[in-house]
């Protein structure tokens, strides 16, 4: 990461380390099966179509320099459980599928010289086997280090909660040798350096708790404004860095909060794109030209069932603003745990929820855990099929006074059909809901359609003009007007008029349009029929009628 506070000397006397690294990615021996015989060489990072345990095997080199550096292995989506071996000795033995393998080599590995790293993988019955995304050797200060680092936002004190856990020979002796002090650093993330509030603190014990107080106003992290600050810690010659965003998620009255402020779920399940391959994107970019197309959608949530996506993706839905719903593969606390504790400064990691039966016991344990996220929460699904109609499924849930969104099962299908202009008609943080009595009308009725406004804008628009107009199929105006005028208050079900026409100018069976506009900007439209009635006959006979 970039060492962007560090850079100023205007933030004092913190010293950077840069941790340094030795890539294992490139060609591994490989032995598949519990036999070791290792014939084949593959590329790592990468998958292979192969039921149970693979053995990946290689040579080396660890710098001499390292000889007094804390030095880990970092696997960051290994499929799924590993057993790391240095020389031939087994070290440990990891199981997880969301989060990335760790451990300390420090005692077995020999600086200098060429050392063999093995890694048996082993993916039980599942269809892949490998690792994917960064394989590295990382050194630190083997005198004292930052061994672990938890984020968590208090918006009630508009403070950052600081646990952090030091790693090296912990004595009093040594630790004045590194005037036992470590410095943290917090400016709004594209900001000047110069603009960093910088806190000094000493301590005494490998575990700290602190908080981090902003003396002015926060800038809060949602969908439209995904504003993120960026933190540095330095601890004598060691040094960590990332980004977090000021958020809290909450759902009570059955409706869904963030900061306080009431919001909608408009979503689609993430399912499709790589399970054929069992390889997700793992740069950023991906991840931001994926998530881009969402947005372009008025898409503001995705949910991956079974499934945790790499830090990746939470970086790129971090800067675009969208909520993340991750279902722990496992269902386990001790996997949900680990999950909050790599991922859970990520402001976009929204959503956490399991499919098990034990579900209530996990889901207060996670709220003890980490009360930032919303746990064990369902958003319903909207099925994909040709008879679905797409506008009137998500209107139908717009207008639902209880419900708290929708995902699509599938958004490529969507893609295919509609045009992201046609769909964000009535997939936006706003979106204007005429409530249609019937589709088909005579002309000896009046059309009468009520007008509200679903509105998960994160706040009021002021002074807003509401209009319609009223077209045939060749786009000749009938009649058009103002509804209203004024506030629009984020909730739904937002009354905000009545359209009235009569139809007994209608002498032939036609398609007309309604279209309402918000602010002349926002707009959405509805089709319906209106046929004239045929007048009775002067004959005295009896007249069937039939629709």
């Amino acid at each position: 990461m970039k060492r962007l506070f560090f850079i100023s000397c205007v933030l004092c006397s913190i010293a950077v380390h840069s941790q340094e690294m030795v890539d294992l990615s490139g060609l591994w021996e490989c032995s598949v099966g519990d036999s070791l015989n290792y014939k084949d060489y593959v590329e790592l990072p990468g998958l292979h179509q192969a039921q149970g345990t693979i053995w990946y095997k290689k040579s080396v080199y660890v710098p001499q320099s390292w000889k007094n550096e804390h030095v880990t292995i970092f696997l960051e989506r290994p499929y799924h459980e590993t057993t790391v071996f240095v020389n031939g000795e087994k070290i440990l033995h990891q199981m997880s599928l969301s989060t990335p393998h760790q451990c300390d080599l420090t005692r077995w590995l020999k600086p200098g010289q060429r050392n063999t790293i093995t890694v048996c993988v082993d993916n039980g019955i599942e269809k892949w086997n490998g690792i994917i995304g960064r394989m590295e050797l990382r050194a630190q200060p083997k005198e004292l280090y930052i061994e672990k680092v938890r984020i968590q936002p208090d918006l009630g004190f508009g403070r950052v909660h600081l646990s952090l856990d030091i790693g090296g020979p912990f004595s009093w002796d040594r630790f004045h040798d590194y005037n036992n002090y470590y410095t943290i650093a917090v400016v709004k993330d594209g900001d000047d350096p110069s603009k960093a509030i910088v806190h000094r603190w000493s301590f005494g014990e490998p575990h700290i708790e602190y908080n981090f107080d902003f003396p002015d106003s926060v800038y809060l992290w949602h969908e439209l404004h995904p504003q993120l600050y960026r933190i540095g810690i330095s601890l004598g010659d060691d040094y960590y860095e990332t980004t977090f965003g000021m958020c809290r998620f909450a759902a009570y009255d059955r409706q869904l909060y963030i900061n306080g402020h009431q919001i909608g779920m408009r979503g689609t399940v993430e399912n499709t794109r790589f399970w054929e391959t069992g390889n997700p994107p793992m740069s950023v970019e991906e991840w931001e030209n994926n998530f881009a197309k969402y947005k372009e959608y008025g898409l503001n949530c995705v949910c991956f069932p079974s499934y945790c996506p790499p830090e990746a993706a939470f970086m790129a839905a971090d800067k675009l603003g969208l909520y993340l719903q991750v279902e722990v593969p496992s269902g386990s606390v001790e996997e949900s745990k680990r999950i909050i504790d790599t991922f859970g400064h990520h402001p976009s990691l929204m959503m956490l929820t399991v499919n098990s039966e034990s579900a209530g016991d996990w889901e207060e344990t996670m709220k003890k855990y980490d009360n930032t996220k919303i746990y064990n929460l369902r958003i319903p699904t909207i099925a994909i099929g040709d008879s679905v109609n797409y506008k009137q499924e998500i209107e139908r849930n717009l207008r639902s006074k209880d419900g708290v969104g929708f995902l699509l099962s599938s958004f490529d299908d969507v893609r295919e059909k509609i045009s992201a202009s046609d769909w964000i008609e009535y997939c936006s943080p706003i979106v204007v809901l005429a409530k249609f009595p019937k589709t088909d009308y005579s002309n000896k009725d009046t059309l009468v359609v009520p007008v509200e406004v679903y509105n998960a804008m994160y706040g009021s628009p002021q002074n807003v003009r509401c209009s319609y107009y009223l077209a045939d199929a060749d786009q000749q105006v009938l009649s058009g007007g103002i509804i209203s005028g004024g506030d629009i208050p984020v909730g739904k079900n937002i009354d905000i008029g009545t359209v009235r026409y009569p139809l007994n100018k209608i002498t032939k069976p036609t398609k007309l349009t309604l279209t309402i506009t918000i602010a002349g900007q926002l707009k959405n439209h509805w089709d319906f029929w209106v046929h004239p009635e045929e007048e009775e006959s002067p004959d005295d006979g009896e007249i069937l009628k039939t629709n």
